[in-house]
């Protein structure tokens, strides 16, 4: 039986392998800590990391990626590897307010490989965007 995710969005429930880690991603990005009573303690969030260690580009880059793992390996069971990369923004040498959150993730779901590079530019403690690197 095929992985899938459910969405509340138009994309309904989501089987493309590529698409069920992108959207796993996206989650997790706007997943907020406290969104769940029955689940307290367990959601993956990264506004919640970002609240912890925003300050501390290297360690944010540590929790992200060990919580990160853990999610997609909860979820689809077959990833691989997830890293982790604090790189600066355009233009700019990396300090502990402004810097690039770098996440690489590749593994297999459903039998296809996958391999996504995602980049979130963090301000001030705050995602100010989020975009995708050379998918594929």
């Amino acid at each position: 039986m095929a992985l899938g995710i459910a969405t509340v969005s138009t994309r309904g429930y989501i089987t493309d392998p590529t698409g069920i880690v992108d959207q796993a991603i996206a989650d997790f990005t706007v997943a907020q800590a406290s969104q769940s009573l029955i689940y307290a303690g367990r959601i993956a969030s990264l506004p919640y990391l970002i609240k912890q260690y925003g300050s501390r580009p290297s360690q944010l880059a540590e929790e992200t990626q060990r919580t990160l793992q853990q999610y997609l390996i909860n979820l689809v069971g077959e990833l691989t590897e997830v890293k982790c990369m604090i790189e600066p923004l355009a233009g700019e040498t990396i300090n502990n307010s402004r810097y690039q959150l770098v996440l690489e993730i590749t593994g297999v779901v459903n039998s296809t490989r996958v391999n996504l590079l995602q980049g979130l530019d963090i301000i001030d403690s705050q995602i100010v965007r989020v975009f995708s690197r050379n998918n594929g």
